[in-house]
């Protein structure tokens, strides 16, 4: 099984796919510390770094500090080879679909739609995001609030981005402009200078900085270049099943409420049971999860209670004792229960389990 939460109760869990280039980097400087820090949540390194790994969003901050203490990772040629160790595979389906887009231009729509999926999904516990993303024929922005992460993270996106382009075909001459957040980078102006000199050496590209904001734009011919590895069928194939993804997950459907009641009646007599374990079972930020429920004008309360209702009904009409159902259904005495079931069917536990024997 892929890597889950362990190190912290109920600790939301991150899609660690993006993270790997990073991950890979450290692993390749300070072997010693990328193995104390994956024993530390019971993580073998090696399976960490394969399938759709997920780990607790506090592991995550520990490993991208201990990212940042490697000597002169803030002069940026290390993040930069960071970026490059990110594998497109490491991003699933979403990956492969960028990897044989027809043309850049597909190629920057697809990576904008998935950016604000996955901010949508990740807003309560992602590390490092942008606030905002904007993307308009060839035209990329991220925009970051004043975070309190390290600027490697926010430099280790920007150039995960950049490396992904520049590895399917795009060239220097097909960008117009390119601009990095500049809190990002040293406040000294000879290290600051130093940083963008050694990215144009190694990149060719003359960069510029920008307040708050990673600013990337092609050139108009450029949206129609084909990609290294274009494959307009395969890509096709891929758009498809992403957003199958997507209606799975969307709240309109029947199927995906249904998911949200089984989850619930899975954890039902987990006393920890709240909005947030349930939202990381689902894969999902606990703001979307209840913004989703809202939507059908339902909360995790009146769900959680609908699920408890059925179940213990259910149970008591198998035979089960009403203190057996008290505790199968997460309540931790028999009174409170008792009372709950009432409000629930104008009749007491008892009441309802002697009506249903005499069927």
């Amino acid at each position: 099984m892929a890597p889950r939460s362990s190190t912290a109760n109920h600790s939301p869990s991150v899609f660690f796919g993006p993270h790997k280039g990073a991950f890979r980097f450290l692993y390749l400087q300070a072997p010693e510390k990328a193995r104390d820090l994956c024993k530390t949540a019971g993580f073998d390194p090696n399976r960490l770094l394969t399938g759709e790994a997920f780990v607790p969003r506090e592991w995550l901050a520990r490993f991208w500090s201990e990212f940042q203490a490697l000597p002169e990772l803030h002069v940026t040629p290390n993040t930069l080879t960071a970026s490059k160790l990110l594998l497109l595979q490491d991003l699933g389906d979403w990956g492969k679909a960028f990897q044989h887009a027809p043309q850049f231009g597909a190629a920057f729509q697809l990576w904008s739609q998935h950016w604000v999926q996955w901010t949508e999904q990740n807003q309560a516990h992602s590390y490092g995001l942008p606030e905002s993303m904007k993307q308009v024929r060839g035209r990329l922005e991220f925009q970051w609030p004043a975070l309190e992460v390290p600027p490697s993270v926010i430099l280790y996106w920007c150039f995960t981005l950049l490396t992904s382009l520049l590895g399917l075909g795009l060239t220097s001459s097909d960008i117009t402009l390119i601009q990095l957040p500049s809190w990002a980078l040293p406040k000294k102006a000879d290290r600051k200078k130093k940083i963008l000199d050694e990215l144009e050496r190694e990149l060719g590209i003359r960069f510029q900085t920008t307040p708050d904001r990673f600013r990337l734009h092609l050139k108009e011919k450029a949206l129609k270049k084909p990609l290294a590895h274009s494959d307009p069928s395969l890509f096709l194939f891929l758009q498809a099943r992403l957003q199958n993804q997507r209606d799975d997950r969307s709240p309109t459907k029947k199927g995906w409420l249904e998911k949200v009641r089984y989850q619930i009646s899975n954890q039902l007599n987990d006393p920890n049971l709240n909005s947030e374990t349930l939202s990381e079972a689902l894969g999902l930020s606990q703001r979307t999860l209840e913004r989703r429920l809202q939507t059908l004008r339902l909360s995790f309360r009146t769900l959680k209670q609908e699920v408890q209702e059925q179940r213990a009904c259910e149970l008591l009409a198998s035979g089960y004792s009403s203190k057996e159902v008290a505790q199968s259904v997460g309540f931790e005495d028999f009174s409170s229960f008792s009372r709950a079931f009432k409000k629930w069917t104008g009749q007491t536990p008892v009441e309802f389990r002697k009506k249903q024997t005499k069927r």
